[in-house]
């Protein structure tokens, strides 16, 4: 059974398996039928010819079917885990990753600077391109090292392994003075030039986490971005773990 339905997939998928199939084997009593001088005999021939290019046609079918159902699936999932705007992963995807990341990593929030009087000036349309942007910018940053992701409006997460000890902590504030300093170069929407900015807030802990843990670190690195806007912008702040959170 199990080799069947792996057949029937197959030839889903692949409609010149079964065209293949049939004409093996129907080319034996096809070729008989023509031998034969007989009216009867030429009348069915013609039939089985006939008959595969209905086969052809109902396996061309059948494959367009499936793979759009395929890629109807695929859609869905992509829907679930990416945002709609910049295709990054959208936060579902990223406290998913969060939650099964092991190690020291380090998490920084990026909220944008001066975003707001761009879209208000320019438009929903231009504030969109701009925040397309600014996710090719972020998902050039952390590379395959690590993972971008939108967590709504202008603010976005970036998530990356780090090393333990001080040196993770030097890597997290170099990606986030990073991810700051590529964020604040010009823009261009529709052939005019903007200029934002962005503030970091960033922790370095240890995985993996607890719901309850990661619920606190969220909290903690939130605080820590609102820490950098409240400076002035265009800094980043860590945040300080208030416990351990390392799971037994």
């Amino acid at each position: 059974m199990s080799y069947r339905v792996g057949m029937i997939s197959r030839a889903a998928i692949r409609p010149w398996i079964v065209l293949t199939a049939s004409a093996a084997l129907l080319s034996s009593t096809l070729i008989a039928g023509l031998m034969r001088p007989e009216l009867a005999y030429r009348l069915g021939a013609a039939m089985l010819v006939l008959f595969w290019f209905t086969i052809r046609e109902a396996s061309r079918h059948l494959s367009s079917v499936f793979v759009e159902r395929l890629e109807a699936k695929q859609a869905l999932a992509r829907q679930a885990s990416q945002d709609f705007l910049t295709g990054l992963p959208n936060r579902a995807a990223f406290l998913d990753a969060l939650q099964r990341a092991t190690g020291a990593i380090a998490i920084i929030a990026i909220d944008l600077d001066g975003f707001k009087p761009v879209n208000d000036r320019h438009g929903h349309h231009a504030g969109d391109d701009l925040l397309r942007q600014v996710a090719t910018r972020l998902a050039a940053c952390v590379a395959s090292d690590g993972m971008a992701a939108r967590f709504g409006g202008d603010e976005f997460m970036l998530l990356t392994s780090v090393a333990h000890g001080p040196a993770g902590r030097d890597e997290a504030h170099a990606l986030a003075r990073e991810a700051i300093r590529a964020l604040s170069m010009p823009y261009l929407l529709s052939d005019i030039p903007v200029v934002i900015g962005a503030s970091a807030g960033l922790v370095v802990d240890v995985g993996p986490l607890t719901d309850d843990a990661l619920t606190q670190l969220l909290h903690e690195v939130d605080g820590a971005l609102y820490a950098a806007k409240h400076a002035g912008g265009g800094h980043c702040a860590f945040a300080e773990p208030t416990r351990l959170r390392r799971t037994g």
